[in-house]
């Protein structure tokens, strides 16, 4: 028997359990939709976002600056993009802060298809949290990562005004969004700063 192979299962004391990518990303996944119900609707919550300690990149900037698949891949997108949606919906600063790496058009879009995609379903939140029963009698977590689950959907419209207003960055001079590009056959905002980041 025995764990067998390496490094694994955290024996003695001293020894450290490093997550699998699967663990990490799920955990990852499962903060980001909190972050967006805690953010929702609290400017005081929403400015925590910019706080920053010593010269460590603020929790914005470490949301913008996830793997690109984040932007690209649509099931990753709605985790991300609500949680940024929540954090900066009605606070000039934090999109400010935002549309430095991101063009507040691409959150636009992102809604105008999440509203076309929601069609007739019924409007108002979608619980972040389901518990499911299980026979082990242990408490199982459905997580819906919807934007309905972070942003009901009548506040929706009101997002979309509400982004649709906002400049891009103040060192931009582009009035609109640079064109997509695509990576694996889907559409990627291209407005990411990665070269900002790099800089």
């Amino acid at each position: 028997g025995g764990g067998g192979g390496g490094g694994g299962g955290g024996g003695g004391m001293g020894e450290e359990r490093v997550g699998s990518a699967e663990e990490v990303g799920s955990l990852l996944h499962e903060l980001l939709l909190v972050l967006g119900i805690f953010v929702h609707g609290s400017r005081a919550n929403a400015e925590l976002l910019r706080w920053r300690c010593g010269e460590r990149p603020t929790m914005l900037q470490r949301l913008v600056s996830l793997p690109f698949r984040y932007w690209c891949v649509p099931a990753l997108r709605r985790v991300l993009l609500p949680t940024l949606l929540c954090g900066c919906l009605h606070d000039p600063t934090n999109t400010q802060i935002l549309s430095a790496s991101l063009h507040p058009a691409h959150l636009v879009r992102f809604l105008q298809e999440e509203t076309e995609s929601a069609g007739d379903s019924p409007s108002g939140a979608t619980p972040a949290a389901v518990l499911l029963p299980d026979p082990s009698e242990l408490p199982i977590v459905n997580m819906d990562y919807a934007l309905s689950a972070r942003l009901p959907r009548e506040e929706w419209a009101g997002a979309i005004a509400f982004f649709s207003r906002q400049p891009a960055s103040p060192s931009s001079t582009a009035s609109s969004p640079p064109p997509a590009r695509s990576v694996d056959g889907e559409d990627c905002p291209s407005a990411l700063c990665l070269a900002q980041q790099a800089a």
